[in-house]
């Protein structure tokens, strides 16, 4: 069956008002989505790193609109080596009035790193965070985030090597409340 031009243009008509519906309904509920003082989020993301296994906890407080402080942990782990870590963090994330935020910030820290053979070391540690959140509900997103650290001391982990750099790429979920 072949439908004429008329019933064509109709057909494409409808279809493209139906997506413009979509898209309107989807960006003004997008809107209701904040990120404001008095706000708390946990966020838990694994690290994307050849050979190494990192999980990462973040534990934060809005203290203005789209402004958040707080502190987090976190766990590396090769075969020889280990870090822990722990600090404070700053993000300000960019109003977009989408499911998207877009997010950058900076860190300062505490690292270990133990290794098997017995050396330890231990370090102050400054972070460079650039990062996007995609909310899936008002409550809870899903976020991909780049580190850049530098430390006092080797106590990051590069391969089966102490570094005094790293540069990551983690993702995790978050919860808003």
């Amino acid at each position: 069956m072949r439908l004429n031009p008329k019933e064509t243009l109709y057909m494409r008509t409808r279809f493209t008002l139906f997506a413009l519906c979509l898209f309107v309904t989807a960006v003004a509920s997008a809107q209701q989505i904040k990120v404001n003082k008095g706000h708390f989020d946990a966020t838990g993301s694994a690290v994307l790193s050849p050979g190494v296994i990192g999980l990462d906890a973040r534990f934060g407080a809005f203290v203005r609109d789209y402004r958040q402080v707080g502190f987090e942990l976190g766990y590396n782990d090769t075969d020889p080596l280990s870090q822990t870590s722990i600090g404070a963090y700053y993000l300000h994330f960019i109003e977009t009035n989408t499911y998207t935020l877009p997010y950058v910030g900076g860190g300062l820290g505490y690292n270990g790193l133990d290794a098997d053979s017995g050396s330890d070391a231990s370090g102050y540690a400054l972070s460079l965070i650039l990062g996007i959140r995609y909310y899936l509900t008002s409550s809870v997103a899903l976020n991909t985030e780049f580190r850049a650290a530098w430390s006092s001391d080797e106590t990051f982990i590069d391969g089966d090597e102490p570094s005094d750099t790293d540069f990551r790429l983690g993702v995790g979920l978050t919860y808003l409340w």
